[in-house]
């Protein structure tokens, strides 16, 4: 019989035990497992948005500028109402006209009114020329004006009537065709790069005052690594800087000459190395205002973006009109960690990797900063004429690659010929064989349907020997032979060996 008194300690000891083990599992599995992917620019929340007032209205009618202080206070320009929320109220520079960018020092609050003058909201007109963008060195609170074919320079302190110190690409015969926006970094591996959208041909134009040829653009980013492929639309596009880590914001409208048009917010690191889009719903408000915090203020490091293109009506109580109608200031968290993922492509054949998210599309964008921790599936297509032959690096064999982005990784793709197709064959393999294309599945399609590997070459080609030899011979035969012999016919079947 056994003893109650003995038998809890042991059952105890057993439990303590399997506790021990299940912890010591959870820490081993832990250890194992690969970390979870770090957000970047998560969505917070809208900071103004909705209606207010009875009848109620649009809180925001049409915000299409935004900068932040050095305390973390936010003004908001609204075209529609001819104010800057924040400060307590905006002379009548321009009667006609509305404010839309903002930029901003310590001291100084700048708005460029809708293609048209700049002026220092407290002291006066800085310039009444036509602008598209302005900008504030951190450092030495210089004003950077673009001017749409050139950009000027008005060193600090700027007094209201000051001319430029200096122009930089003077246009029109200069790199700068259609300029919008403009950003200056103080990053200190661009520092003092000045950052330019030219909707002439759709890129993001980067200058370096301090370089032997300052009118000559250093760098050009064409947004290929973009999910769209490339910038659609920079007309009125906005631009900001991320001081902590250099990167680059660029708004691009995807749906241009539509009444409500989306917007993407896409990210460039340092390098010019795509790194991602905001993943939240931007209504282009042509132009869309876009600020980053560099505050000392518990909101450092949060990007702020103005949705929506114009309210000017007022909302009955019972309805109102869509949510695109309505403008919204909306904040995103700060940058996540990245990392960096290099494709090639190599093989005496030819084709295009392309990633999901967005970032990848080699030949072209052949390197991304994508978040850390992620999943990148990679689709390798080989080109007419050409056969996926499989991956290395970070992927193998001739499946379907996805790479977990724990550290810094690089993937090649190799490209073949596309094997020849069975000779005297017909169907619509062999003609896209003739034409050049891939037998089977055919050119064009992913390598998961086109992949070949070595061993499989090899006896593709041993069975397409056998059956040329078994065609030869039927041919030559006709199948059958008729032979004469006395008043009979008689059919031989000539054998064909293997």
């Amino acid at each position: 019989m056994t003893d109650l008194r003995e038998l809890v300690p042991r059952r105890g000891a057993r439990a303590l035990a399997a506790g021990l083990a299940a912890v010591l599992l959870a820490l081993v599995g832990a250890a194992g497992a690969p970390a979870a992917e770090v957000p970047n620019h998560r969505f917070i929340a809208p900071l103004i948005s909705g209606t207010e007032g009875s009848p109620p209205k649009a809180r925001l009618e049409a915000p299409c500028g935004v900068a932040v202080g050095p305390e973390g206070e936010t003004f908001v320009s609204d075209y529609y109402r001819r104010q800057i929320l924040g400060i307590p109220s905006l002379d009548d520079y321009f009667p006609d006209n509305g404010a839309c960018a903002l930029a901003n020092d310590p001291f100084n609050l700048y708005a460029n009114y809708w293609h048209g003058g700049v002026v220092n909201t407290a002291t006066g007109i800085i310039s009444s020329a036509p602008a598209t963008g302005i900008a504030v060195d951190p450092k030495t609170f210089d004003l950077y004006v673009n001017n749409r074919t050139s950009i000027a320079v008005y060193e600090a302190p700027v007094d209201p009537g000051d001319p430029p110190a200096f122009e930089i690409d003077p246009g029109p015969t200069g790199a700068l065709k259609d300029g919008y926006g403009i950003a200056v970094s103080t990053f200190p591996a661009t520092a003092g790069y000045v950052y330019v959208a030219d909707a002439a041909d759709h890129t993001v134009k980067v200058y370096d005052p301090a370089a032997p040829e300052p009118n000559l653009p250093v760098q050009i980013i064409d947004g290929a690594a973009t999910a769209a492929g490339r910038f659609v639309s920079l007309v009125d596009s906005s631009l900001a800087i991320d001081q902590s880590n250099g990167h680059l914001f660029v708004i691009d409208n995807t749906q241009p000459g539509t009444e409500h048009p989306l917007a993407a917010v896409n990210e460039f690191n340092a390098q010019g190395l795509y790194r991602g889009a905001l993943g939240h719903a931007i209504v282009s408000g042509e132009p869309s205002g876009i600020a980053v915090d560099e505050s000392l203020s518990a909101s450092a490091g949060r990007l702020y973006v103005t949705s929506g293109n114009g309210s000017s009506i007022v909302i009955a109580p019972s309805g109102g009109p869509p949510p695109s109608e309505l403008g919204s200031l909306l904040a995103f968290g700060p940058s996540g960690e990245g990392q960096i993922l290099t494709v090639s492509t190599s093989g005496s054949g030819q084709g295009t990797v392309k990633s999901s998210p967005a970032g990848i599309a080699c030949p072209g964008a052949c390197e991304a900063e994508l978040n850390a921790g992620g999943i990148v599936s990679l689709t390798a297509t080989p080109a007419p004429g050409s056969a996926f032959v499989g991956w290395s690096g970070a992927c193998t064999g001739t499946a379907g690659c996805q790479v977990t982005l724990g550290a810094a990784s690089a993937v090649d793709a190799e490209f073949g010929p596309a094997p020849a197709a069975f000779e005297g064959e017909s169907g619509s393999g062999a003609l896209a064989a003739r034409a050049g294309a891939a037998p089977a599945a055919g050119a064009g399609q992913p390598a998961s349907t086109t992949a070949l590997g070595p061993a499989r070459s090899n006896a593709a080609n041993r069975l397409q020997a056998k059956q040329r030899r078994q065609r030869k011979c039927l041919r030559k035969s006709r199948d059958l032979q008729v032979h004469q012999q006395g008043n009979k016919m008689k059919k031989t079947r000539i054998k064909c060996g293997a």
